[in-house]
């Protein structure tokens, strides 16, 4: 982006001399941030020496690394609200297990001369790895600071509660999402379709959202979503359970994917 920056803003703007003498790629923008990054961490640093703070992170893939960015909430200066910050984004190029992640923390807070005594609470996921009473970051922060507080992830908690309760319905709400998003996805026509019968039904033409099973939080957009365009994509299934125009014949996949919502329709909604 730093290396286009330059001449992007020279035709964007080709009647201002500013953007025309703007000289800025990659090596003079590495440092600028770096730089101005390096005096928000001691600000953040400082903060965090003289006042109650809490620290939360979760992995993140991203090649052969695992990012860990740590946020932290540090008590503001009268007392009365939490300031939010980012202290940094290290990563892990070994296994992520849980006495490597409390090292990975334990050397950012000791390169700005942190220490544990005023950290209040542990933020993460709900993995044994993280939670874990023995070899968990937990277990390790408690060697630091026996009265932190573990506290997991309440969203996932949620999530975990509402995907066991929904093992009890009928159909898998999961694999309705996904079928539905890909039976119109690579079709036009479909779309096409669609998108008559949410005018007909007076509903705003919106897209079929993809949910991904590795992203968790999508799920509730995603069947949100599905419930606003419930009645045209009832309506639009429906016709694709019509008989076709003769010498056409209906796909055993796209039969199959209409019944199956048809049936979802029927059995759970008046």
């Amino acid at each position: 982006m730093f290396d286009t920056a330059t001449k992007c803003f020279k035709q964007m703007f080709p009647d201002s001399p500013i953007a025309q003498k703007y000289s800025c790629s990659r090596t003079k923008s590495r440092v600028m941030v770096e730089e101005l990054a390096r005096d928000t961490q001691t600000d953040i640093s400082g903060k965090m020496k003289a006042r109650p703070f809490s620290v939360a992170t979760d992995g993140s893939n991203e090649g052969n690394e695992k990012f860990f960015p740590i946020n932290v909430n540090v008590l503001s200066n009268d007392g009365l609200s939490v300031e939010k910050h980012l202290l940094s984004f290290p990563s892990l190029h070994a296994d992520a297990t849980g006495e490597k992640k409390i090292k990975l923390l334990d050397g950012e807070l000791k390169k700005h001369d942190i220490g544990w005594e005023k950290c209040m609470a542990m933020g993460s996921d709900n993995a044994s790895v993280m939670t874990g009473k023995h070899k968990g970051v937990i277990a390790y922060c408690h060697k630091k600071n026996k009265d932190i507080f573990m506290a997991g992830c309440p969203c996932h908690l949620l999530h975990l509660a509402a995907e066991k309760g929904a093992k009890e319905l009928e159909v898998s709400i999961e694999d309705m999402l996904i079928d539905v998003y890909y039976y119109l996805d690579k079709s036009t026509k479909r779309k096409q379709a669609l998108q008559a019968f949410q005018t007909l039904c007076g509903e705003e033409q919106r897209k079929i959202l993809k949910h991904g099973s590795t992203r968790w939080l999508s799920m509730g957009k995603c069947l949100e979503r599905l419930l606003q365009q419930w009645e045209p994509l009832t309506e639009f299934f429906k016709s694709e359970l019509e008989p076709k125009s003769k010498g056409k014949t209906t796909s055993a996949s796209s039969t199959s994917s209409a019944n199956a919502f048809i049936c979802v329709q029927e059995s759970h909604c008046p």
